[in-house]
């Protein structure tokens, strides 16, 4: 008979710590299970048989070692039997594995608590090594150890999952295998095929899954709906309601489901961790990290609790705790939202720790909001120069999306990235993330202040941003896209907007195709205009616009005075320009530029104030 994971064996129970197998096999090689842990197996069988019992399953395991290799790791103990049996034992069956004397384990008492043999011990590859599977009996076919092992790849996102699942189901053709092939193929894009398997098995609930893949969130509800009392079935019909903005009514579907009585543990894990993303999504943080905790000890591999937790660690500030999830993720898959998440938070940590930085941005934060208040009340006065070129100086203000994200702080990152890459272009600052955090929390400046014109022309004066920037999201059947806003601040009207779709699992794509627009409509094509600060005695000039503003190294500008008025219609349109020379960049500076005369008019005089525009490229070499 064939006993599977709910069995109470002691407390040899799923969840529950591993045994501490530390001994010396019978090829005399030391056997330490944290130290196997430690190579990083996929998959860990602690396997105990007795004098005439596990003979059959010990030659499955061998085949799933041989076929895996060092993937694949198996300790077998032995039960009441000396070294010369299981030696011969093992050459007879061409075991490779480790093979155990029990009596000579360090600490045997465990063993205590078995009441039957064989069982078969799946054991997390985890820092926390607990048991994740107890399989008790010697009727273990090798489609249901195809299973169990298939399944355990799918839940690491090992691509050898799929090829498990098929083995699985060339040995046994169970329905179990074919359901979880499904999954696995819905997990890896392949929804046309999967919806083929699970419409084959009348599968309600992986329909429903496919169904939301596909952004035909309507057909998820309804699928769901039709699995009956499947609490994985709701945690999907939950998470399309969010998605089709309906997260009130998503939450009544999922909060009060007992998620830990879905059919696999990984699938109460996820429908754990989708009633906390939708806790999350409401405000709910504390709330939301309950159920991502409940969804970790569920399963201890799912990314995505441990992403989402640390996410809302984030939000409290508990920066130390986030870093500690998101290592632990990504030991797991280091997938592209954890890399990124774990980068920034780890910045954020060191920008903590500098407590120059902090009283410095305390400082700056006084006196901007003096400053924002005084120019509020009293009114802006014109620019005093508006000629010159402005630096391409931004601000990419805080927004709360309210597009439904499966992954908590995809927008925060995102935004975060962007704003990064964005300052790596030496053209382009961008302005102190925590400094204006903190400026927009003190001058109290919500959303709707934020959209007032008046409020941004005097937030842009004060913060000496050219742009502000806006980020929003909309999302239509499975398609997500970003939009990004860049408003004038003298003008306040709309300088640009770039439009993105967003794919979860290329997120620095995404930013680096933002970032790449921006600087195309902004950096890369401005005009450089400014004035001459200064000319000495031996001709070196000096002008008002350096390396912030776009300047660089032997580029060349044309230096001219405003001519003749140009009158059409009753209104000055324009002025004669009346080139007097022309000037070369020797070096650059972040506010200013020195420059050599190339050119001067017979006569002219270079002089302060004087007007200087980038001349055009040079053709066939001329000056």
């Amino acid at each position: 008979m064939l006993l599977t994971g709910t069995i109470a064996l002691g407390d040899l129970t799923r969840g529950t710590p591993a045994p501490n197998i530390r001994a010396v096999d019978i090829s005399g090689e030391n056997v330490d299970l944290n130290e196997i842990i430690a190579q990083n197996p996929y998959l860990l069988v602690v396997f105990c048989f007795a004098p005439n019992t596990g003979e059959e399953l010990a030659a499955k395991l061998q085949v799933l070692q041989m076929q895996y290799r060092e993937k694949f790791q198996v300790v077998a103990l032995g039960i009441e039997q000396n070294e010369e049996q299981l030696k011969e034992f093992a050459e007879r069956l061409g075991i490779e594995y480790h093979v155990v004397d029990a009596n000579k384990l360090e600490e045997g008492n465990w063993l205590e608590m078995v009441r039957q043999y064989p069982i078969t011990l799946f054991v997390e590859t985890t820092q926390s090594r607990r048991i994740d599977e107890v399989l008790a009996g010697d009727g273990l076919s090798i489609s249901s150890l195809l299973t169990k092992t298939a399944e355990s790849l799918f839940r690491q996102r090992r691509e050898m999952a799929l090829e498990a699942v098929d083995q699985a189901i060339n040995e046994g053709n169970d329905a179990s295998a074919k359901e979880l092939k499904g999954f696995i193929l819905a997990s890896e894009g392949k929804l046309d095929e999967a919806e083929k398997e699970f419409g084959s098995l009348e599968s309600h609930t992986g329909l429903a899954k496919v169904a939301l893949e596909k952004g035909d969130f309507e057909q998820a509800i309804k699928e769901a709906d039709l699995a009956g009392n499947d609490p994985y079935a709701a945690s999907i019909k939950a998470e399309a309601l969010a998605r089709l903005g309906k997260v009130d009514e998503a939450a009544a579907a999922i909060n009060d489901v007992p998620v830990e009585q879905a059919e696999r543990p990984w699938q109460a894990a996820e429908a754990a961790n989708s009633r906390g993303r939708i806790k999350h999504h409401q405000g709910d943080v504390d709330g939301a990290i309950s159920d991502y905790q409940a969804a970790r000890e569920i399963d201890a591999y799912g990314i995505k609790p441990l992403s989402n937790e640390a996410a809302a660690q984030r939000e409290k500030g508990n920066l130390e705790e986030a870093q500690e999830l998101l290592v632990q993720a990504q030991q797991i898959s280091d997938d592209n939202l954890i890399s990124m998440l774990l980068q920034q938070v780890r910045g954020e940590i060191e920008e903590a720790n500098d407590l120059k930085r902090q009283e410095l941005i305390r400082s700056q934060i006084e006196s901007l909001s003096a400053r924002f208040k005084e120019l509020k009340a009293a009114g802006l006065d014109k620019p005093k120069d508006a000629w010159s070129t402005r630096a391409l100086t931004l601000a990419l203000l805080p927004g709360k999306s309210t597009v439904f994200f499966e992954r908590a702080g995809t927008d925060v990152a995102l935004q975060r990235d962007i704003e990064t890459r964005l300052q790596n272009d030496p053209r382009v600052q961008v302005l102190e993330r925590t400094m204006l955090d903190q400026l927009l929390q003190e001058l109290e400046l919500g959303s709707s202040e934020l959209a007032d014109p008046n409020t941004q022309q005097v937030l842009g004066r004060v913060l000496s941003a050219r742009y502000l920037g806006f980020i929003d999201y909309a999302q239509v059947g499975a398609d997500l896209t970003m939009y990004l806003r860049l408003v004038d601040t003298e003008t306040t009207a709309l300088a640009m907007q770039v439009s993105q779709p967003v794919n979860i699992n290329k997120l620095t794509d995404v930013s680096q195709a933002v970032v790449e627009r921006v600087l195309a409509e902004t950096a890369d094509s401005q005009e450089l205009k400014g004035l001459v600060a200064d000319v000495t005695d031996d001709g070196v000039v000096m002008i008002n616009i350096g390396a912030k503003h776009g300047v660089a190294l032997g580029q060349r500008f044309d230096v001219f005075t405003e001519g003749e008025p140009i009158e059409v219609g009753g209104r000055v349109i324009a002025h004669r320009q009346n080139t007097v020379g022309r000037i070369e960049i020797t070096a650059v500076e972040d506010e200013y530029s020195l420059a050599s005369i190339v050119k001067l008019k017979e006569g002219a005089k270079l002089e302060k104030e004087l007007k200087v525009k980038a001349s055009a490229p040079a053709a066939d070499g001329q000056t």
